[in-house]
């Protein structure tokens, strides 16, 4: 009569901890996983990249999409500049991203006469759908050559902690405001 009482003990005993293990190992899959691409990456001396779509990859809506166009470096016919100390808000593209959605947005006033090469930063503030907390993610953007010698905007992969001293700077003025 004991058999059946061990059969049940060993399988919560291995049941529970196969479902804490499970949950444990599927957490990367309840992230968020945004991706932004430019619409085009050809260069104009004179205007930054100015469209991008985003595109929700996860398996949750996102919520409260913001972002921030900040110059990192700027080079100019006349000489290098270090842009960044203008005032920065955070910018609305859609109150809510649902899975497999994609939305368009622009960097409107980024305009530089004689530019010849830059570095930017997108800054993305967003509230994914398990929690209160805003969350950021920082992609940069540069131009370079490419293999035909013509200078192309080309980005790099997101970076969820924003490290960039610039971009940091960024999101806490943003926040002031």
């Amino acid at each position: 009569m004991s058999a059946p009482h061990n059969w049940k003990r060993i399988a919560l005993e291995l049941g529970i901890p196969s479902v804490v293990l499970a949950i444990v190992l599927t957490m990367p899959s309840y992230l968020p996983r945004i991706s932004v691409h430019l619409v085009d990456d050809s260069f104009n001396s004179s205007v930054f990249p100015s469209k991008f779509t985003i595109s929700n990859d996860g398996l949750f809506s996102i919520h409260s999409l913001k972002f921030i166009c900040q110059q990192i470096r700027l080079t100019t016919t006349a000489s290098n500049e270090d842009v960044g100390n203008n005032t920065l808000v955070f910018l609305p593209v859609v109150n809510k991203l649902s899975p497999t959605q994609t939305a368009d947005f622009s960097c409107y006033g980024m305009q530089f006469a004689g530019v010849t090469g830059a570095d930017m930063g997108l800054i993305l503030s967003f509230r994914p759908s398990f929690t209160w907390r805003t969350s950021y993610r920082c992609q940069r953007f540069y131009t370079g050559l490419d293999t035909y010698r013509h200078v192309r905007w080309y980005g790099e992969p997101f970076l969820s902690d924003c490290t960039n001293p610039v971009l940091k700077n960024a999101i806490q003025s943003a926040n002031s405001h």
